[in-house]
Parts: C-alpha cells; sequence; structure tokens
C-alpha cells in the first residue's frame, strides 16, 4: 500500500504530546505501587482457593494479566485490572471439538468426544473431579454456565473464611498489610473490590478461562506467530443454547500486532470517546478499528513514525466512516460485525456527532491549535491544558531572555575585556 501522505495542518505533535503527558499517560509512580499491593493480593487469594477446591489446585495453571492496562491502552488512573485465570482441565484436549456457533457469530461451541466423562470417572482422583459431571450437557457441549459458577463458588468459599466486619466487607492480611475486600458479580468475571493503604479502591475482574494451543476453525484465523487463544465463559442473554457458547479471545496475539506509537493515538481516540460520552463504542471496538488499519498498511513502521496528530485526524475520519456504515468487522473473525447490536438511531447519533467534529477540526485546526484537544478533552481539563502550555511558553521565554541577555552581556565585557587588554599591552612598536 502506497504511504498516506501527511496533511502538513496535521505535523506538530506538541499538543498531542502534552495530552498524552498530563491526561491519558498512567504514571509509573502510582503504577507500581497499585502493582505490588495487587501482586500481594492475588498470590494469597489464589492459594487460599487452592486450599479450599482440590480440582481447583489440581487445574489452576497462570493468570494471564489481560485488558487496556497491560495492553498500554489504559486511560486514568489504574483502578481496574482484567486477570483471565488460565483452568487447565484434566482431560485430553484431543478429546474436544471447536465447533463455530450459528447461534452466536464471533462465538464457538466445545463439544467432548463421548468417552470423555466415562474415562475421567475411572481416574483415581475421580472424588476431586466428580463435580465435572455437570460440566456437559446430554450433547456432551462444555457447559460455560456451570464452569464459571464453579469457579465463583470457590472464591465465594475464601471469602467466607475471612473475618467479617460490618458493610460485608472482609479483611485480607498479607506480609503485615491489611486490606479490605469486597466481592462483586459483573459479567464474565467476579470483581474482587480491594481497597489498598494509601484509601484507593482497585477493582480486579477474575475471569475463568480455557487455553487452547490449536488454531480455532474458521472463518476464525491465525494470522500471528503465536497460536494459543482463550474460550472466555461470558455469560449472554437472550440467545439460544447461550450456556454452550464461549467468546474467544485472542489477547496474547493482539500484543504482538499492537506496538510502538500507535498506541497513544489510540489511548486519545478513546478518551475522545468517553468525552463525548459515546457510551456503546466500546474500547474493543476501537482498538479492532487500529488492528484492521495496521493491517491495511501491511505493519509498516512507516505509518507508526506519521505525526501521531495526524494518524489521531487519519483514524477519527476511519471511525466516522465505520459508523456511517454501521461496521466494524471482527479482526479475528471478519464475518463478525461488532456494531451488530448498536441500534440504527444510536450509530446515526455518533456518525453524525463525528462528522461535525471533522468539520470542525478541519476548519480551524490552522487558527486554533486546540480544536482536537477541545474534544478530547473536557471543560476543565482543557483549560490545565492551557494554562500548562502558557506557563511552558513564558519559562520557555524567560530562559531564551535570560539567554539572550547574558549573551549580551558576554559581549560587553569581552569588548570591555579587548579594550583593556590593548590598552595595557606593551605596544611592540614602541619597544
Amino acid at each position: 500500500m502506497a504511504p498516506i501522505p501527511v496533511d502538513p495542518r496535521f505535523k506538530s505533535d506538541r499538543i498531542f504530546n502534552e495530552i498524552n503527558k498530563q491526561f491519558v499517560t498512567l504514571k509509573p509512580g502510582e503504577t507500581k505501587e497499585y502493582n505490588a499491593h495487587l501482586q500481594r493480593v492475588l498470590s494469597t487469594f489464589i492459594e487460599r482457593m487452592k486450599e479450599k477446591d482440590p480440582l481447583f489446585n489440581a487445574c489452576y495453571r497462570r493468570i494471564v494479566y489481560v485488558g487496556s492496562y497491560y495492553e498500554g491502552l489504559k486511560v486514568g488512573k489504574p483502578e481496574e485490572y482484567d486477570l483471565n485465570v488460565i483452568i487447565n482441565l484434566p482431560i485430553d484436549y484431543k478429546t474436544l471439538n471447536i465447533l463455530i456457533a450459528s447461534e452466536k457469530p464471533g462465538y464457538v461451541k466445545i463439544k467432548a468426544m463421548s468417552d470423555v466423562l466415562p474415562n475421567l470417572r475411572k481416574q483415581p482422583r475421580w472424588s476431586e473431579y466428580k463435580v465435572m459431571d455437570k460440566w456437559f450437557d446430554k450433547s456432551m457441549y462444555l457447559d460455560q454456565n456451570q464452569f464459571r459458577q464453579w469457579f465463583e463458588s470457590v472464591a465465594s468459599r475464601v471469602f467466607q473464611s475471612f473475618p467479617t466486619p460490618a458493610n460485608n466487607e472482609y479483611i485480607l492480611s498479607v506480609d503485615g498489610i491489611k486490606y479490605t475486600l469486597r466481592q462483586k458479580k459483573s459479567g464474565p468475571a467476579l470483581t474482587l473490590k480491594i481497597n489498598i493503604p494509601n484509601g484507593h479502591n482497585v477493582d480486579v475482574d477474575l475471569v475463568p478461562v480455557l487455553e487452547f494451543l490449536t488454531a480455532p476453525p474458521r472463518p476464525f484465523r491465525s494470522h500471528t506467530k503465536k497460536k494459543n487463544w482463550f474460550a472466555v465463559s461470558k455469560p449472554l442473554q437472550n440467545c439460544s443454547n447461550n450456556h454452550i457458547l464461549w467468546r474467544p479471545s485472542f489477547y496474547e496475539r493482539e500484543q504482538e500486532l499492537l506496538k510502538g506509537s500507535i498506541k497513544q493515538v489510540i489511548r486519545q481516540m478513546k478518551k475522545l470517546r468517553d468525552t463525548q460520552n459515546f457510551k456503546s463504542i466500546a474500547s474493543y471496538f476501537i482498538k479492532t478499528l487500529f488492528l484492521r488499519e495496521l493491517e491495511n498498511q501491511n505493519y509498516s513502521s512507516d505509518f507508526q513514525r506519521l505525526p501521531s496528530t495526524w494518524i489521531f485526524y487519519y483514524m477519527l475520519k476511519k471511525f466516522q466512516e465505520a459508523t456511517g456504515k454501521g461496521i466494524i468487522y471482527d479482526f479475528w473473525n471478519p464475518t463478525n460485525n461488532l456494531l451488530v447490536s448498536i441500534s440504527q438511531k444510536e450509530m446515526s447519533n455518533i456518525n453524525d456527532r463525528l462528522n461535525k467534529i471533522i468539520k470542525d477540526i478541519d476548519k480551524k485546526i490552522q487558527s486554533d491549535e486546540y480544536i482536537i484537544a477541545e474534544y478530547i478533552l473536557n471543560k476543565d481539563e482543557l483549560a490545565k491544558l492551557k494554562t500548562s502550555m502558557l506557563s511552558s511558553a513564558m519559562t520557555e521565554m524567560r530562559i531564551e531572555s535570560a539567554s539572550a541577555s547574558t549573551s549580551q552581556n558576554n559581549g560587553i565585557l569581552s569588548s570591555l575585556w579587548n579594550t583593556y587588554w590593548n590598552i595595557s599591552a606593551p605596544n611592540p612598536a614602541i619597544q
């Protein structure tokens, strides 16, 4: 694909970089502090889950840190985390068939061979595994509801073992540090609400998933060197056979593709989404829009070396085009339109708003360097940005003025010194 010509009006990244610094990028100090607390609580909580349930102890493999924070796409404070808890079933995965779910685009079904449960019942540890009898329906499809409910029951037993103060809050002590915990159910995740010692609350979504090392069937595609993917037990409403439908996740593969400065542009697009209150546009939709464009650009490093302000404006127009058509196809399953659940009226409103924003930017970009910032930031943030930019400009002017003054003074001193030297030095002609 031919390189995208850069509109010279969008070459400067001065405002873009300042927005990124002040309002979008996570502060390293905060990140380190929150991570340390998170590691303490999670390692202890998982160990307690192992103690409470022999099947979990046998099947737990590891935690995969997913979501926008670990992708480098998080906007705001590091107060929300998404974690996949990898469960490895005690069966031969060659006996599991991954099938495309005709009931819902973008989902799969997991069907076991007929002898899986009989063979499982013969194992010496069957007494620990017998809860799995409920995980398969009569047709031997793996039931994601039963799987998820088992995981939540194990976590609930851990909570019940904690001392319970008022307001249904639990105390967990780790290395002499006391944490207050609460549990909340949200979608496929069990949310741990953790109050850390500095007074801030951290929400951690724990999602039980299965990991597969072979590519899923078409129309899903491989596309990257990594072949592993996760089957997420996401509850569904108003869908037939929803108990056996699993959502594929290709998080680690997406990490291979999303690298470099493009992440800064994605963060600012998400910030615009939040400021403009486009609630129906999920973060994954925006990420998919960028994944598709990176593919269109053949993952060219030249594309990412373009001014970030220009890439933002270019992708804003791509966003507007997508909402105009009502289509953003899933990157991994091109038959699945991610926007299909958004009503026509709401889609039209979003598209009209984006169209107006683009026209206003195009009209004013040469006369108002803050025009893009006006749509990314709220009023208070915009005022703060302008104040800080003015302050920085004044500081630079004072430095330049002082430098010029020093240079001028140095010139005067040099002239006086030369004059003095010429007067004081012996004249060779006289000698």
